[in-house]
This record gives structure tokens, sequence and C-alpha cells, in this order.
């Protein structure tokens, strides 16, 4: 199981190719994963990553946000749980720093796939951002 944690920061990774897949709300600037440089991303076993979101607000919102992360094998995904820190309402324009911890638990298969990451504006049921990266997951040795 893949644990995510996330938080948010208005305002030492490496920014990361990223397939946009249906940004609305907002426009993503860049998005870094720690530990990994290139992609496919490297999840071992046992450990952490720090996905950290840079983006900027096309529409403002009031704060009722979720955040939907899964893993796609073979084009089936596989819901990830999240837990994140509640957006404020916040004004078009604004740029944010979006972090999200993800804990690669040690009963993961070793798999080959694709992360999605997606924020919805509950309010307007349209997607803020959306983006997805191939992954693999790693024995850690």
């Amino acid at each position: 199981m893949l644990l995510v944690f996330g938080g948010i920061v208005v305002s030492n990774a490496q920014y990361l190719p990223y397939k946009d897949t249906g940004s609305i709300e907002g426009k993503i600037i860049s998005v870094e994963v720690t530990g990994n440089s290139t992609t496919p991303l490297v999840l071992k076993k046992g450990t952490h990553v720090i996905f950290t979101i840079n983006f900027r607000l096309l529409e403002a919102i009031s704060g009722n946000v979720s955040v939907k992360c899964s893993f796609s094998i073979g084009g089936v995904p596989v819901p990830l749980p999240v837990v994140t820190d509640p957006f404020g309402a916040t004004p078009a324009g604004t740029e944010i720093e979006y972090l999200l911890r993800l804990n690669i638990n040690n009963n993961m298969p070793p798999l080959r796939g694709v992360i999605k990451i997606e924020i919805v504006n509950n309010a307007t049921g349209k997607t803020i951002i959306s983006f997805e990266m191939p992954a693999e997951i790693v024995e850690n040795n």
C-alpha cells in the first residue's frame, strides 16, 4: 500500500517531465520528486518520496478540494489512500506549492506503471490540476 500525506504552502528535488491529464482550474508550473531526477520514478519499498507540485490557480477556490492519487498497472488504476491538510479559500492567480508524501509499503510487489495525481475543486466538480508520470516500485536493496 502507498500512503500519501499532503500539505499546502502558498508561496531539494529536480523538475521532472509529466503529462498534464486535464488541468482546468490550475496551470502546473513544475513537479519535483525527492530522490528522483528522471522518470520512471523509482519508488523503493519501505521508504517515502515527497512530491512538490507548483501550480497557479486560474480560478478562485473556496477551499473545498479533494486529492486523488492512483497507480495504474496496464491501464487499470488502483486508488492510493490520501491524507491532506485542507486548502483555504484562495484567489485566482495565486501560485501554490503543494507537498505530497508517499510512503511505499514493504508489502507492495515490484511493479511498473503510472502514478496519477489529481486535485479537484469539490465546489465546482472541476479538476484544478491533474498529471501523471511513469513509476516503478522496486526492492530497497
